[in-house]
């Protein structure tokens, strides 16, 4: 009977170490899928920063492009405006002139 409770003592024992080595392998598991966890999420993150980066550096080139259509656009309705007043002057005074004298 001595003999059957002391190996009974003896698998409680492996048994006790067998659950310790667990929890530490269960433990050292978690400290791991965290760190990757972390990790992959600073990653992300990184990535997430350059693909921002890079819009915002297209939208910037493509909102320079629209603002150089613009001005470019705006240059050459100006320029015909000046021509015309330039061509048209004379005229617009001989005109203003007749009108307020009543000829």
């Amino acid at each position: 009977m001595e003999e059957i409770i002391k190996r009974i003592m003896e698998i409680e024992d492996k048994a006790q170490e067998i659950m310790t080595d667990a929890r530490k392998k269960h433990d050292g598991l978690e400290k791991r899928v965290e760190a990757k966890e972390t990790r992959m999420k600073r990653q992300m993150d990184m990535a997430a920063d350059r693909r921002c980066i890079a819009i915002q550096q297209t939208e910037k080139s493509r909102a320079e492009e629209e603002i150089a259509r613009i001005n470019e656009r705006t240059d050459k309705q100006l320029s015909r405006l000046e021509k015309k007043y330039r061509e048209s002057k004379a005229k617009w005074v001989d005109d203003m002139v007749e009108h307020i004298i009543g000829v």
